[in-house]
């Protein structure tokens, strides 16, 4: 039995974005989490910004960011704007995954990390680019290296075959 093999997780926590260059890390996981009955948490990296929160806070609308939880299901997703992660969610849920995400509001692996934590998660799924990310991502901090610093939970990257290591 392989490392990945031995693995039997009850949260998974999975690096994405909205576009889809990291659906192979999602499409991995939400495996992972229906072969295991795990819950799934989709982080997506690409809604981190300096200038803005990728939900209201409760400096923008009186009472906004109360509305809205750290994770959200396909219908918050809708409600925000967000159709694309929401499909992501729905179509995992189609799979009986336990799913949900989470709108970055910082970039870097460790954010990613500490709410892969604080939700519980006991393993992350990283995608096969972020151990060799461009100079962008270098900046924001992601990158594997910074989430294997970051962590002790099991980490599973994913390349673009979608084979696991």
């Amino acid at each position: 039995m392989t490392g990945v093999e031995a693995l039997a997780p009850t949260c998974v926590a999975v690096f994405v974005d909205e576009s889809g260059d990291f659906d192979h890390a999602r499409r991995a996981a939400v495996g992972l989490a229906a072969k295991h009955g795990a819950r799934l948490i989709l982080y997506d990296s690409t809604t981190a910004s300096a200038f803005t929160e990728p939900v209201r806070s409760t400096f923008s609308a009186e009472g906004a960011g109360q509305q809205y939880g750290p994770l959200l299901s396909d219908v918050d997703l809708e409600r925000l704007g967000r159709s694309g992660l929401a499909r992501q969610v729905r179509e995992a849920r189609d799979e009986r995954v336990d799913a949900w995400a989470h709108l970055a509001s910082e970039h870097g692996a460790e954010p990613f990390v500490q709410l892969a934590r604080e939700q519980g998660a006991d393993l992350l799924v990283l995608p096969e680019e972020l151990g060799e990310p461009g100079v962008v991502d270098r900046l924001r901090g992601e990158t594997l290296e910074e989430a294997e610093e970051t962590t002790r939970i099991p980490i599973v990257v994913v390349d673009r075959a979608g084979n696991l290591t």
